[in-house]
């Protein structure tokens, strides 16, 4: 090759001539051909036969960048990551493209794959990724790839793959090929990554025991290598499955314990899961537990600081599940119906944007029951076709609440018998899949629809399904549930003249808050306690 004193003076000379650009750029000048130059040089090359050697030379080149990138990752700060890296994202897709079309060198295809997954992750190009890493897995590269690679490559498409299209047979099936690499090499910290994915596979797909399970096993992993901060994360998985348990002291505890300690900043690995920052997905599950145990003020302060870091930390999945699952929700469930929908107009846009389908579809659920609550008219269609797609991608996660919405809004439409059926549906559910924590709520929603109707015996119906709702939220010590059926049962029994033991239990209820007293379900209860009507 040429000598470097040589390439500078020649790239000095290109410069003088204006036939290369220059960008001045932190990190030093970068240096661009003009695209008449660029068709120029690449004419030469094909005519004297080296267009292959060059490809190959600029593969290497990028193979080695994106490397270097996936070790800057873990100590640059994002925007000087970005500053220097970003503008290589389509050379490295030339040269992956090459690799594979070609079939000149589909070991180094592979090894371009498995190294350009931190630019896929800090771009939040998740479908990008996937697409990607199925390709460098199609068995006509098998004879391509070490253990080392295929167990990255298999852990990147479970994850790129589970939040994209939602908890998939397949997701689990690459997550536990790579688990089996992981343990046949003896990596603890890939089997730890690996039990992390597959149990955020299993709360996703409602197997919240096995979801549990997991997170034990990265706890015992974590203990006999000393690895504190896995044994962080297993805290994390297991505070939000025991959230969906019902048992929200338990969970409580352990999401607690984790924000105890500050989060670690470092790179986590070069076989990036797309993953949520523990700590981000411990805030928003701890906000989720602080509304249902009736704290709601201490529930919003948590979200909006969840969401702030989600957004901070410019990657897809967090700030989604941010948005989405935590947000919306507590937005939803103190009544700020306004900052609900200025929420729901930004995540629709940017899950459609960044193809994030299963979170474009959960959007479209949370849209259904905002609303419901703001009182207008329900959107049948796309509701029943985004718990449709749900349902077909696996995800049982959050999916009787979403069933209980359906119904709500059957009954708004006037089909009663599938109200009914929707609401049935998502308890049976709930009760078979252990993911019990909207209990109280669904059967409360099951009273209104039996209020609704109006047939004979019909009073009675509610107040049992009242009854038996309350029973659920005072097991759960979920507070904000106990309050919002106590609120149900005083509107009924006042219906039929008054009751003194439903006045009695919405007022022990009302008595408990120390906070939230301006979110809609207090002001709810107080109206009714103070005479002034049922608002």
């Amino acid at each position: 090759g040429l000598a470097r004193a040589k390439v500078v003076e020649d790239v000095a000379s290109l410069v003088a001539k204006s036939l290369l650009a220059t960008e001045p750029r932190d990190v030093g000048m970068e240096y661009r051909l003009l695209d008449t130059t660029r068709s120029y040089a690449l004419g030469k090359l094909e005519a004297a036969g080296e267009t292959a050697d060059a490809r190959l030379l600029h593969a290497r080149h990028l193979l080695d960048l994106a490397r270097q990138a996936g070790i800057d990752a873990g100590t640059l700060p994002r925007d000087e990551w970005l500053g220097r890296y970003v503008a290589r994202i389509d050379d490295l897709r030339n040269a992956l493209a090459w690799s594979f079309d070609s079939m000149a060198d589909a070991a180094l295809g592979v090894a371009l794959t498995v190294a350009a997954i931190p630019f896929w992750e800090q771009l939040s190009l998740l479908e990008e990724c996937r697409v990607a890493v199925a390709l460098a897995l199609d068995s006509r590269f098998d004879a391509h790839r070490d253990e080392r690679q295929a167990r990255t490559l298999w852990l990147a498409l479970g994850a790129s793959l589970l939040y994209t299209r939602g908890p998939l047979p397949e997701v689990k099936s690459a997550l536990t090929k790579a688990l089996d690499i992981a343990e046949r090499t003896g990596d603890a910290g890939s089997q730890l990554e690996c039990l992390r994915g597959l149990s955020e596979y299993e709360l996703w797909s409602g197997n919240t025991r096995a979801a549990l399970s997991a997170s034990d096993a990265m706890r015992s992993i974590a203990a006999a290598s000393g690895d504190a901060k896995a044994g962080e994360n297993a805290d994390a998985q297991a505070g939000s499955a025991l959230r969906h348990l019902g048992d929200l002291a338990a969970s409580q505890r352990h999401l607690e314990r984790i924000l105890e300690h500050p989060p670690c900043r470092g790179w986590r690995s070069a076989a990036s899961r797309f993953e949520f920052d523990q700590h981000l997905a411990a805030r928003g599950s701890l906000a989720s537990v602080l509304w249902l145990r009736g704290f709601p003020d201490q529930a919003v302060a948590m979200a909006a600081r969840q969401r702030e870091e989600a957004e901070a930390s410019h990657h897809a999945v967090p700030l989604c599940s941010a948005i989405i699952h935590t947000t919306v929700g507590i937005a939803l469930f103190v009544g700020d119906l306004d900052d609900a929908d200025r929420l729901l107009r930004f995540i629709e846009h940017y899950a459609t944007e960044h193809r994030l389908t299963v979170w474009r579809a959960m959007a479209t659920c949370m849209r259904g029951r905002w609303l419901l609550d703001r009182g207008e008219p329900f959107q049948l269609a796309p509701f029943r076709d985004a718990v449709a797609e749900l349902y077909d991608h696996g995800l049982r996660m959050r999916y009787p609440s979403y069933l209980a919405n359906l119904g709500e809004g059957l009954a708004q439409l006037g089909d009663i018998d599938g109200a009914h059926a929707s609401i049935d549906r998502a308890l049976a559910l709930s009760q078979s899949s252990g993911q019990v924590w909207g209990m109280s709520e669904i059967l409360r929603m099951q009273g209104n629809l039996l209020r609704l109707v109006g047939k004979p015996g019909s009073l009675r119906a509610a107040a049992d399904r009242y009854a038996e709702s309350l029973r659920w939220a005072r097991e759960q010590g979920a507070l904000s549930w106990e309050l919002r059926t106590a609120v149900s049962l005083v509107e009924l029994w006042r219906e039929a003249g008054g009751d003194a033991q439903a006045e009695a239990i919405l007022s022990d209820a009302w008595r408990r808050f120390d906070e939230g007293y301006e979110t809609r379900d207090l002001r709810r209860a107080r109206t009714l306690l103070t005479g002034i009507g049922s608002g």
